[in-house]
């Protein structure tokens, strides 16, 4: 179906009878698509498709969320060609175009007369209620959905991402195909070269694409015609018990450092993230029966819950803050975590992932804590989080015998 200029017939609207003022009436209202107002557009740069909406001389321009190539647009036709797309960008089209005939009529039914400035009004509300792009909704929803600070920064560089690509302006650009250059984008462009690292934007991507699917802003999961895989996880990094004693052991005159390493300590004999650590209220803390200190609470990343006794190591910490741990931002503290690896001889670049990796190896795992248990201490959502780092250690004991046998064979 092909539209050019839209004339809002008015039928209904008034008692005359006469042809005459009839058609006059139905001239008052024209809408029409425009491509490249600004005549910016070439071959390899995009620009906007606009509705048109003409009444009494006076014009407003609607933007339609799509932007195509010089060589993708037929004047005559009004319609997006020799694009991958094409055919959805056409019938979304349609639909903006009848939507707002429909809204036009509506507003010119009896008593009213039509008013450009009325009909602006109710399409800007609409809209606010309503994002005409994906790159719209998603903004939107990062901040409005109940992420950690942590996951919200994430998902922002996700979006950022999605702006950059420029695949998906419209909620008719979510197709397989351009899922598939956006992972080309991801790889070459943003130069991500882990399949980990390049599978969790796609997997951020997916929560905003099924929510979509749930408000019924897209009928079909692009994602069903594209696979991701997973991908081999990084290595994990830990501290071996010979680092964890160097850094124990080390005598700092540093006031600075000697509260980063009281910090990293706490989270190596507790597996808290730095994101728990410092939200927790430690004077919450109970007492069991056997004098351990234990906390029971809700990851902020995953909402699993976790429970945890305060081995003495970690205690000993709290008890010199009374309750109330230093704070610093995590940029901060894994920049002098770096300083501290140095002053304690060891050869690792610490961060403060680095002191829960600890906790599940060398601390729990290594002494023969069961697997289970360990994923209820760090509140895992999936016991297969747990096994890779038993999968670690199976790998280091693996590379040390293989030292043995060179040494002694």
């Amino acid at each position: 179906m092909v539209f050019t200029d839209f004339l809002l017939s008015f039928v209904g609207c008034r008692s005359s009878n006469s042809p005459t003022k009839q058609a006059k009436m139905s001239k008052q209202v024209m809408m029409r698509f425009r491509f490249d107002r600004k005549k910016s557009a070439t071959k390899t740069k995009e620009a906007p498709i606009v509705l048109e909406v003409y009444h009494q001389r006076a014009r407003r321009y609607l933007d339609t969320g799509f932007r195509v190539c010089s060589h993708q647009w037929n004047r005559r036709l009004q319609r997006v060609t020799n694009h991958p797309s094409a055919l959805n960008i056409n019938e979304a089209l349609d639909a903006i175009l009848i939507r707002n005939q429909s809204l036009a009529v509506e507003l010119s039914s009896p008593p009213n007369e039509f008013s450009l400035e009325a009909f602006m009004d109710v399409v800007s509300r609409r809209d606010r209620s309503h994002p005409k792009t994906f790159e719209r909704f998603m903004a939107s929803r990062i901040e409005e959905r109940k992420l950690s600070a942590s996951s919200r920064k994430q998902h922002r560089v996700v979006y950022r991402a999605v702006v950059e690509s420029g695949l998906f302006q419209a909620f008719s650009d979510l197709t397989p195909y351009n899922i598939a250059r956006f992972d080309a984008f991801l790889r070459n462009v943003k130069g991500l070269t882990h399949q980990v690292t390049v599978a969790n934007y796609h997997k951020r991507l997916k929560t905003y694409i099924h929510e979509a699917m749930a408000f019924e802003l897209i009928d079909r999961d692009p994602y069903l015609g594209f696979k991701v895989s997973r991908g081999t996880p990084k290595s994990i990094r830990y501290l071996n018990r010979q680092e964890v004693d160097n850094l124990l052991s080390t005598v700092l005159l540093d006031r600075v450092l000697t509260r980063i390493r009281d910090l990293f300590v706490f989270q190596m004999f507790t597996g808290l993230s730095y994101s728990d650590m410092m939200a927790l209220d430690y004077t919450r803390a109970e007492r069991r029966e056997d004098g351990m200190l234990y906390i029971r609470d809700q990851r902020l990343k995953t909402k699993e819950e976790y429970y945890i006794c305060l081995l003495p190591k970690a205690e000993e910490v709290l008890e010199r803050y009374g309750f109330h741990l230093p704070q610093y931002s995590n940029q901060k503290y894994n920049a002098y975590l770096k300083v501290l690896a140095m002053a304690c001889h060891i050869d690792k670049p610490l961060s403060s992932h680095m002191a829960r990796h600890t906790f599940a190896t060398t601390i729990t795992l290594s002494n023969g804590v069961p697997m289970q248990i360990v994923a209820k201490m760090m509140g895992h959502s999936n016991i297969k989080t747990t096994q890779m780092y038993a999968k670690v250690l199976a790998e280091d004991v693996a590379s040390e015998f293989g030292r043995l046998s060179k040494v002694f064979g």
